[in-house]
């Protein structure tokens, strides 16, 4: 059985940006893939001004992710996981190591090699609900684990 979820993301930290991934199983493996930058999940407040030159220019550089994001998309659809893995800072878990803690909202929050990882299913201008589309991953993800 195959699980995919495409362009999660996880949030931005004080020194590396946010990140989309893609989370899959293949060959007895959960992979974590990089796929490029994210939007993140937040945006500070500010005076009006300032909030709508931010918006103007988180939007071009969100189609530049997005361009970035696609082209790793393509190298996964031709390399399979394993070499996209290999090849870039993928990673790599066995069914003993992965643990759903829980899908919540627009939340995924899984145990991967004894760290804690949150992943989201959306980001700043997104306004598509993927909720659903975590939990069913969550429930495949748990029955994965469990065979």
């Amino acid at each position: 059985m195959t699980l995919r979820i495409d362009r999660v993301l996880t949030e931005p930290g004080l020194v590396a940006g946010a990140k989309t991934w893609t989370l899959l199983t293949d060959g007895g493996a959960l992979y974590v893939l990089p796929l490029g930058p994210g939007r993140a999940q937040t945006m500070p407040r500010a005076d009006p001004i300032s909030m709508w030159l931010a918006k103007k220019m988180m939007r071009r550089m969100f189609r530049m992710f997005d361009r970035k994001v696609l082209a790793a998309e393509e190298r996964l659809a031709v390399q399979g996981p394993g070499p996209f893995a290999d090849a870039g800072k993928g990673e790599r878990f066995a069914p003993s190591k992965v643990s759903v803690v829980a899908a919540e909202g627009n939340r995924l929050r899984l145990e991967l090699g004894g760290k804690p990882r949150v992943f989201y299913g959306t980001g700043l201008f997104q306004d598509h609900d993927r909720s659903d589309e975590l939990a069913a991953f969550a429930s495949g993800l748990r029955a994965w684990a469990a065979s």
